[in-house]
């Protein structure tokens, strides 16, 4: 076995498998072969039957076998470990074996019996058997490497994700692939793989790569505050802790520890408060972007002292009319603002907190209030007469928003572009006429499910002002921004 060939074991047991990193098809390495580590799967082309119980399964159904050709059964192969009976993979294919039925295990079949047959093994079912060499360091900016050889890029995605234990990550992580120049890391890469890295795998982290500026532990379930201690890195500019255990304390340790942080996820991070928002506003002082969405805990007061954001994503949070107000109050250069699905609490969004929106956002530029079914004709009306400058404003499912509401946004919203209004109970044909009277500069209107809307009106709209797009799938966003706005993250803001 070459240096840069892996064998792997099952995860649970330690098993040897015999399974070799150079038996894995390498057949559309690249994007395609990503997509199928990103399902959970791995191929290989052969196995030793000896390591594994067999047992054959026949399922029912309509199955798609080409494009034109399907069938109502598939007989298909299951992989167990010898040892410890866990699940390892899957032999897709008719005519492997005799149907062995559920009375127990097979595997007295001839090892030649699947010809050409692909074996697709379960990521998380295999945990590598040997260390690789410590003297090869693949490059992380090679890519013609990554595409020719199955040891390069497509093979950090396996081996980081395919790790059972932490010794095993942080072997692949920070023993062989991490480099001191390493700007960028995705540590789950596969969805939700890297659930067993904790927090020492941080610190290690931070000794290895001190030049990071984008961090995503999106899904680590067992990083917690001790290890966002660690996450000391004074260059650090995006972190995203998607659905990581992370309270008050991690987001102090995260304040005083990363000063130049730009944007940060902390989307269904539960047991964070306005507190943790506060500190991170004092210690962060050049914090543009916050996502927090359906982050319960969170009132909106929190964000007073985050004086820097610039697009902020509260949706399905449970804020209230003082907590929106000391919002909107000390993040006065918002430009992007989402408070969609507010959940009701004790102290429940009404009327006088969206107004104050109107009052302290006058740079807002994209409004996201669907599902706001408090808002009336006070607060639209107040909105769109401070926030002149919106560009695109999200009112979908606001019954309560009546004629007087829709006037006032024909009225004032002179750069309004993109308008929803789906799903509004409350729109009439003569809110239709003040929309098509108003808003010179408007370009697309999401409309749907308005039953009070006749189909006159709309042809009327459309024939005076056929510059306009009526939609009705809604979509929040499209060509603003370039997409920035709602996916800081897939599409980061230039520095």
């Amino acid at each position: 076995m070459s240096d840069r060939e892996v064998l792997y074991s099952c995860g649970q047991c330690g098993y040897p498998l015999k399974l070799c990193s150079s038996d894995r098809s390498n057949v559309g390495v690249g994007a395609n072969y990503y997509k199928e580590t990103k399902k959970g799967t791995i191929c290989f082309l052969n196995f030793d039957e000896s390591r594994f119980k067999l047992l054959d399964e026949l399922k029912c159904g309509l199955y798609c076998e080409s494009k034109t050709s399907w069938r109502l059964h598939r007989l298909r192969t299951k992989l167990f470990c010898r040892q410890c009976d866990a699940l390892i993979g899957y032999v897709n294919g008719d005519g492997v074996h005799s149907l062995v039925g559920c009375s127990g295990y097979d595997s007295n079949s001839d090892s030649n019996s699947y010809g050409n047959k692909r074996f697709w093994v379960k990521i998380r079912a295999l945990q590598p058997d040997q260390e690789p060499d410590e003297n090869y360091s693949p490059s992380m900016t090679d890519g013609k490497a990554a595409i020719e050889s199955p040891s390069s890029e497509d093979l950090r995605h396996l081996e980081a994700s395919s790790a059972s234990s932490e010794t095993s990550v942080l072997r692949f992580f920070c023993g062989v692939w991490l480099e001191p120049t390493l700007t960028s890391l995705d540590m789950p890469f596969c969805g939700c793989r890297c659930v067993k890295l904790s927090d020492f795998a941080l610190s290690i982290l931070k000794f290895k790569c001190p030049q990071l500026k984008k961090l995503y532990l999106d899904r680590c379930y067992n990083i917690t505050d001790d290890g966002l201690r660690s996450v000391g890195f004074a260059s650090l500019e995006l972190l995203s802790l998607y659905r990581c255990n992370v309270s008050d304390i991690g987001l102090d340790y995260i304040s005083r520890a990363c000063p130049n942080l730009q944007v940060l996820n902390l989307s269904y991070c539960l047991n964070i408060t306005d507190v943790g928002v506060s500190a991170l506003g004092q210690g962060c002082l050049n914090l543009k972007e916050m996502i927090i969405s359906n982050s319960y805990e969170i009132r909106g007061g929190g964000f007073s002292k985050c004086s820097s954001l610039v697009r902020l994503d509260a949706s399905c949070c449970k804020l209230s009319d003082k907590g929106l107000s000391l919002a909107v109050g000390g993040c006065d250069k918002l430009e992007y603002l989402d408070i969609s699905h507010t959940r009701s609490g004790s102290e429940q969004l009404g009327p006088p907190g969206f107004a104050t929106i109107g009052t302290l956002c006058k740079h807002l530029q994209v409004l996201n209030l669907k599902l706001c079914r408090a808002l009336d004709d006070v607060a639209v009306t107040e909105i769109a007469k401070g926030c002149q400058a919106l560009k695109e404003w999200n009112l979908a499912v606001c019954s309560d928003v009546k004629e007087a509401g829709w006037r006032a946004i024909s009225q004032y919203c002179k750069n309004l572009e993109i308008l929803h209004v789906n799903r509004c109970r409350s729109l009439t044909d003569a809110s239709i006429l003040h929309i098509r009277n108003g808003c010179p500069r408007l370009k697309r209107l999401y409309l749907n499910g308005c039953p009070l809307v006749s189909r006159v009106a709309i042809e009327l709209f459309k024939r005076y002002r056929c510059q306009v797009e009526i939609v009705t799938l809604e979509f929040m966003g499209e060509n603003l921004y370039e997409l920035r706005t709602l996916h800081p993250l897939i599409f980061p803001v230039p520095s």
